[in-house]
């Protein structure tokens, strides 16, 4: 049995609100895909305003029923993620640690608290609208 793989064929995923609130900071710290931030964004709106219903319900574990569970449940799984400022602080001292992506959130954070010089402020507007014109 084949699958179908081209460019028209689309698959569903299943995410939490939070889980989809996640994938939307990460397209937008990470990505100029334009088209696809718009997507995911209007999909948790519905999701937010009630226009889409929950296609997938699990229900709780038995340890969970009987509060042996984590408090913790419901929440996204592994360790919560550093904020910006976290990451500046990482940058300042060790940028050899982080990934593109969490440099693209610095560079954002960065931008957002005037903590570049005019001539890095200059470039990074320059990738972002240029980005966001190609997108």
């Amino acid at each position: 049995m084949s699958s179908p793989t081209n460019s028209q064929s689309k698959f569903r995923p299943y995410f939490s609100p939070a889980e989809l609130t996640e994938i939307i900071r990460c397209v937008k710290a990470s990505s100029t895909n334009q088209s696809l931030l718009a997507y995911l964004e209007a999909f948790a709106i519905k999701i937010k305003h009630g226009v889409m219903q929950p296609q997938l319900t699990i229900a709780p574990s038995l340890e969970s029923k009987l509060g042996l569970g984590s408090s913790m449940s419901g929440s996204l799984p592994g360790p919560v993620p550093p904020t910006p400022a976290e990451l500046y602080t990482i940058w300042k001292s060790n940028p050899e640690f982080l990934s593109p992506p969490e440099i693209a959130i610095i560079h954002t954070y960065r931008w957002e608290n005037g903590l570049m010089t005019d001539e890095e402020s200059s470039r990074f507007e320059t990738a972002l609208f240029d980005g966001a014109a190609g997108a």
